[in-house]
C-alpha cells in the first residue's frame, strides 16, 4: 500500500533504503473542527435535494443515492484540499559502516611468553587452529610447537585462522580498515598490519591511549562501527587507557579488545631507586626501592645494591601478592666519586620481561663539606632559621654575609659570619653555592655581580635567590643577575604583595615537582604530597608573572587570585644557567613549615636543597 502511494506521488526509494513512517499533517489544522461541521451540513443538505426535491424524482433511486453520494464526496474532497493536507514519509538508508582493526607494533607484542599454564598453551594452540576448544586434549608434541610463540605471532595466527573467521567475519557486515600503533597511530592494509613491523625506536614506546584518541579525532563524525584493538595491554606512554576509554565512550564510539598474552605472566619489575644526589663517604645512606612481583606470591628473590660495580646491600625478599613493595636499604659508601646506584633482582627462568628488573640512579660521593656562602640584609625569620638548619648540618660548611648586620659579629673567634662579600673570583669560586636574600643590588660592586655570574654559568656553581618585600628579585633588573633569575614580572606586579599579605596561600607541588629528588620529603610519592598539603600556609609571596622559558616551575601558589594570564603563579622555579644551576623561591615564610610533624621536615628540604 505504502509502495503504490509512493509510486502515485512520484517518490523513488532505493534498494537500500527503506520507508519506515508515514504520517499526515494538515497545514490548516486549526479550521479542521468548522470544517467537519461544515461538511455535515453539506452533506446533509446533499441528502435532502435529492430525496425531496421534485426535480430529481424521475431518476430512480439508485441514480439519486449515486449522484448524492458523488456531490458529498466532492465537498468532502474540496473541504480536505483547504486543510492542506501534507503527507511526511520518512527514509532511512542503509548505510555499510567501518570497523577500525588496531593493532599493536610495540616491542612488548615480539616478547616470547613462557607458557607454563594448560590453558595458555590450549589458547595459543587455538589460534594456530591445532585444536578448536579449550576441553580438547594437546599432545606433548604438538604443546611445544606454541610453549614460546611471541604475541604477536599468536595475533596474526588467530586473525589468519580460517576456522576462527574473525576478519572474514567481520568485513562481510563491515568496512574493515587497518592501523597499527606503538608511540604513534599509522594506517596500513591488511597485509602490513599483518606483517613483521621494521626496526623503529618507536616500537620502544606503547602508546595505547594516545592512539585510541588519535582513532576516534580522525574518524569523528563518520559512519564508524567501533574500534577493534588487539594489544597485549602494555603503556608506558601517553595518556592512560582508561582515559581514552572514557573518551571514546563520550563519542559513542565503541571498543571492542582482543587481549594477547597469557592468564598470569610472572614478572619482577624494580620500578625506581630512591636516595639522596649527594652521600658523604664514611656516612650511611638510606635508599629506597620500589617493586612489583607479578604472578609470584610465595616466591623468594634477593634484591642486590651495587654502587658501581661494588655490591654494598642487599635483601632477601619474600612475595605474597602482587602489590607494590617500597623496601628500604641502607649503606655507608668508603669511596668518593660519582656512581651510578643501582637495585636490581636477578631475572628467573619463567618470567615473561627479563630488561626491566633493574633502576639505577647517579649519586655523587663526596669526603668534604658542601661550602654555603649567604649573603643577607637583616635577619628577618626566614634567615634565623636557615641559619640554625645550615649551622647543623655537619655536610654543610656555611658562611654568612648580613649587609645591615653589627660589624663585631665577624670579629669573635670561629665567627660563622663575614665581613664582607668576597672581594675576588678566587674567594668566591671557593663556595659551591651562594644563597641571596632580601640583598640591595647596590651593596655589590659591578664586578662583584659580574663574579656572581661568571661563577655560575662558567665555573658551575649554584645560587639560590630568596625573595623578599625590599629587593629580591625586582631590584636586580637591569643588572647582570637578572638574566640568572627563572621568572619575570612586570610594574604591574611590582608592590602588590602586601594587599594579599593578610591571607594566607598554600603553596603545591607541580607534577615537575612531585618528580623533583630535592621536594620529596618521603620516599612514598602519595605520602609526600599529603606532607606538602599539610604543610601551613604563607602570608607573604612575591607576586610574579611567569616563569622564564626553559625554567622548570617545581610549585605552584594555588591562589586563583594570584593567577596570571599565563596560569598559576610559580613560586619555586628551578633554571640551568650555562653550567650552573639556579633555584628562585618566591616566599620567605617557610620558616612556618616548622609547625607541628614539620620541625624535622623543614631542615631536611632545606638540606635536600643544599645538596641538590
Amino acid at each position: 500500500m505504502i509502495g503504490l502511494l509512493l509510486k502515485l506521488l512520484g517518490v523513488k526509494v532505493g534498494e537500500a533504503q527503506e520507508v519506515t513512517s508515514v504520517t499526515l499533517q494538515l497545514r490548516n489544522g486549526s479550521w479542521l473542527g468548522s470544517a467537519v461541521s461544515f461538511a455535515l451540513i453539506l452533506a446533509v443538505f446533499s441528502w435532502w435535494v435529492y430525496r425531496y426535491l421534485g426535480g430529481h424524482r424521475e431518476l430512480g433511486p439508485l441514480r439519486r443515492r449515486l449522484l448524492g453520494g458523488l456531490r458529498i464526496a466532492l465537498f468532502f474532497a474540496i473541504l480536505f484540499m483547504l486543510l492542506r493536507p501534507v503527507f511526511s514519509f520518512t527514509i532511512e538508508n542503509r548505510i555499510r559502516r567501518t570497523l577500525i582493526a588496531l593493532f599493536d607494533q610495540s616491542l612488548s607484542m615480539d616478547i616470547q611468553d613462557p607458557r607454563s599454564v594448560d590453558a595458555d598453551v590450549k589458547r595459543a594452540a587455538i589460534a594456530k587452529g591445532m585444536i578448536k576448544r579449550l576441553d580438547q586434549s594437546l599432545s606433548k608434541e604438538r604443546a611445544t610447537e606454541v610453549d614460546h610463540l611471541s604475541r604477536e605471532q599468536v595475533l596474526v595466527a588467530a586473525m589468519q585462522n580460517k576456522d576462527l573467521n574473525l576478519l572474514d567475519g567481520l568485513s562481510k557486515r563491515y568496512d574493515l580498515t587497518f592501523a597499527r600503533f606503538d608511540r604513534k597511530v599509522t594506517e596500513a592494509s591488511e597485509k602490513e598490519a599483518l606483517g613483521s613491523p621494521a626496526a623503529d625506536e618507536s616500537r620502544q614506546a606503547t602508546a595505547m591511549g594516545d592512539a585510541l584518541r588519535d582513532v576516534i579525532n580522525r574518524k569523528r563524525g563518520q559512519p564508524i562501527a567501533g574500534i577493534f584493538l588487539a594489544s597485549d595491554g602494555a603503556n608506558n606512554f601517553g595518556s592512560e587507557p582508561l582515559d581514552a576509554a572514557r573518551f571514546a565512550g563520550q563519542e559513542k564510539m565503541p571498543l571492542y579488545i582482543y587481549g594477547v598474552g597469557i592468564t598470569s605472566p610472572r614478572d619482577i619489575l624494580v620500578s625506581s631507586v630512591f636516595s639522596q644526589d649527594v652521600a658523604f663517604i664514611k656516612d650511611e645512606l638510606p635508599v629506597t626501592v620500589r617493586l612489583r612481583a607479578q604472578g609470584l606470591a610465595g616466591q623468594r628473590a634477593r634484591l642486590v645494591l651495587k654502587l658501581g660495580e661494588q655490591e654494598v646491600a642487599s635483601k632477601e625478599l619474600d612475595f605474597t601478592d602482587d602489590a607494590e613493595k617500597v623496601v628500604p636499604m641502607a649503606f655507608t659508601p668508603d669511596k668518593i666519586g660519582e656512581f651510578e646506584l643501582t637495585a636490581s633482582i636477578a631475572p628467573r627462568e619463567d618470567e615473561t620481561v627479563k630488561d626491566n628488573n633493574s633502576a639505577s640512579q647517579r649519586i655523587r660521593v663526596i669526603d668534604s663539606k658542601i661550602k654555603v656562602l649567604y649573603v643577607e640584609r637583616a635577619p628577618r625569620w626566614e634567615f634565623r632559621y636557615l641559619f640554625a638548619v645550615l649551622l647543623r648540618d655537619r655536610r654543610i660548611e656555611a658562611k654568612f654575609v648580613l649587609t645591615e648586620g653589627d660589624p663585631q659579629l665577624s670579629k669573635s673567634p670561629n665567627s660563622p659570619y663575614l665581613e664582607k662579600f668576597p672581594a675576588t673570583k678566587d674567594e668566591l669560586f671557593k663556595y659551591d653555592l651562594v644563597v641571596l636574600g632580601d640583598v640591595d643590588p647596590k651593596f655589590f660592586l659591578p664586578e662583584q655581580l659580574d663574579a656572581l655570574a661568571e661563577f655560575v654559568s662558567k665555573f658551575g656553581g649554584a645560587c639560590i635567590f630568596i625573595a623578599g618585600q625590599q629587593f629580591n628579585p625586582v631590584a636586580y633588573g637591569g643588572t647582570p643577575l637578572e638574566k640568572m633569575l627563572p621568572v619575570e614580572w612586570d610594574n604591574a606586579t611590582k608592590g602588590n604583595e602586601r594587599a594579599l599579605a593578610q591571607r594566607g596561600t598554600t603553596l603545591a607541588l607541580t607534577s615537575a615537582g612531585r618528580a623533583s629528588p630535592m621536594l620529596k620529603l618521603s620516599p612514598e610519592n602519595a605520602e609526600n604530597l599529603e606532607i606538602w598539603k599539610k604543610f601551613p600556609p604563607v602570608f607573604w609571596i612575591r607576586l610574579v608573572s611567569r616563569a622564564k622559558a626553559g625554567a622548570e616551575v617545581l610549585v605552584e601558589d594555588s591562589d586563583p587570585a594570584k593567577t596570571t594570564r599565563f596560569g598559576k603563579m610559580p613560586a619555586i622555579v628551578a633554571q640551568q644557567y650555562g653550567v650552573g644551576q639556579v633555584l628562585y623561591i618566591g616566599t620567605d615564610d617557610t620558616w612556618r613549615w616548622r609547625q607541628e610533624e614539620g620541625v624535622a621536615l623543614h631542615p631536611l628540604l632545606w638540606s635536600q636543597i643544599v645538596q641538590r
